[in-house]
């Protein structure tokens, strides 16, 4: 695995910090280190909500060992050896794709864009 990526839970909102006078995510990181993104099956599609026109993707994304995720976990690219432009991308954990002997976490993921 040679990219890397932080996994947030509890988003959703931000709080204004007057402290700082800054707007601030209310998410709790749970993982940050080694992943990856694969695209096991190529699924796409462009649902309308309202006038609205969004497209999904559902891809896996893999994970060492030795953390406990959960559906709406959200998982952001810091880095990318080889595909710089996922930096900043988010997805969103929709699956916990369990097995008894996997080799890595595997959990199903969507980004909306």
């Amino acid at each position: 695995m040679t990219d890397a990526c932080v996994v947030s839970r509890g988003g959703g909102g931000s709080v204004f910090n007057p402290d700082t006078g800054q707007y601030e995510d209310t998410a709790t990181p749970v993982y940050e280190g080694k992943c990856r993104l694969q695209s096991v099956r190529a699924q796409a599609a462009n649902p309308d909500s309202g006038e609205a026109v969004f497209t999904v993707e559902r891809v896996e994304l893999q994970l060492p060992f030795g953390t406990t995720f959960h559906v709406g976990d959200v998982a952001e690219f810091t880095a990318s050896q080889f595909s710089p432009d996922m930096v900043g991308l988010e997805y969103r954990v929709t699956g916990l794709g369990r097995k008894s002997q996997a080799t890595s976490q595997r959990l199903n993921v969507e980004v909306l864009s």
